[in-house]
This record gives structure tokens, C-alpha cells and sequence, in this order.
């Protein structure tokens, strides 16, 4: 069954990121193509191409703390840890406000064994966003692997709290 042109025209103005969420992220719409294309890669499994076409988009805006998250992502699925540390650390330097980075960060410090690095990348990230289950949930891990049993579990309890899930 095929659809009409008019449906087809609403599917495409609905795929398109607003224009709000566009500026918000780069004042370059071929960057946020390109966010969008690194992400596709990732899911797919080709953390390299994925790496290479971030490095490529830092070329064009450098500052753009979303393109270091996204770089950083692919080299973490690419499992080199100590390049992607340093582009989430980067990123922090240029949004500091911003809970992703110190998000992402803490992540792949759990993957490299850096328990307390985690912790207090978990803790300023709750700090910027203290609803954010995922974080509890990051931060009750990494204090548990440190055999912290009573942090972890205040962490466990505030996402059973607000989820009813115990």
C-alpha cells in the first residue's frame, strides 16, 4: 500500500530535527547531519567510520561540544578508552553544565576499572541532573564494584523510588 504525497511530505517534515533543536546543537545544519549519521554508524557497529566522519565535523566546528561527545562515543565502542577519556574530558572544558559529558565520562571509566573516577564524575553529574535514574543506577554500580554496599544502595533505592521496580 503506498502513501500520497501529502503523507510523504509530513513524514519528512517530522524526520526533520526543529529548527530550535538544530541551532541549539550547531549553527551548521551539515553538522547536525552528520551527529546524525555518526550516530547510525555506532548502531550499526562501525565505531571506526563513525570516528573518522567526528574527526572530520570537529574540522568544521571545533568548539561544538556534541561533536566531542559523539567522537568520544565511537572511540569508546571502539574500545580505545584513553582517546575517548580525553573527548569527554574535553568536552566538560567546553560544557561544564552539561550532565552528558560527565555521563559519557563515568561511563567508560566504569569500562576502564576506574571505580572512584566514576563515583565522582556520577556524583557531578547528578549534581546537574539529580533525576536522571540512569545516573543513580551508574553510580550504585561503581560503588558497588568498590564494595561500597551502603552507597550503592542509596543510589539503588532512589531509582526504585521513582520507578515502583524494587
Amino acid at each position: 500500500m503506498s502513501i500520497n504525497r501529502k503523507q510523504r511530505r509530513k513524514q519528512k517534515r517530522q524526520a526533520r530535527p526543529a529548527a530550535a533543536t538544530v541551532a541549539a546543537i550547531s549553527r551548521y545544519p551539515e553538522v547536525v547531519r552528520s551527529l546524525s549519521m555518526i550516530q547510525q554508524l555506532r548502531e550499526k557497529g562501525s565505531a571506526g567510520p563513525a570516528a573518522d566522519l567526528a574527526r572530520q565535523v570537529l574540522a568544521i566546528e571545533p568548539g561544538n561540544h556534541h561533536i566531542h561527545l559523539a567522537l568520544g562515543g565511537a572511540l569508546q565502542d571502539g574500545r580505545k578508552f584513553d582517546d575517548a577519556i580525553a573527548c569527554y574530558l574535553h568536552c566538560i572544558k567546553l560544557a561544564p553544565q552539561d550532565a552528558t559529558g560527565h555521563a559519557q565520562l563515568a561511563r567508560c571509566l566504569i569500562e576502564t576499572g576506574d571505580f572512584p573516577g566514576a563515583v565522582a564524575s556520577c556524583e557531578r553529574a547528578l549534581k546537574l541532573a539529580p533525576d536522571a535514574l540512569g545516573l543513580h543506577q551508574m553510580a550504585g554500580k561503581a560503588y558497588e564494584r568498590m564494595a561500597r554496599f551502603g552507597d550503592a544502595a542509596g543510589h539503588y533505592k532512589a531509582v526504585a523510588d521513582r520507578t515502583g521496580y524494587h
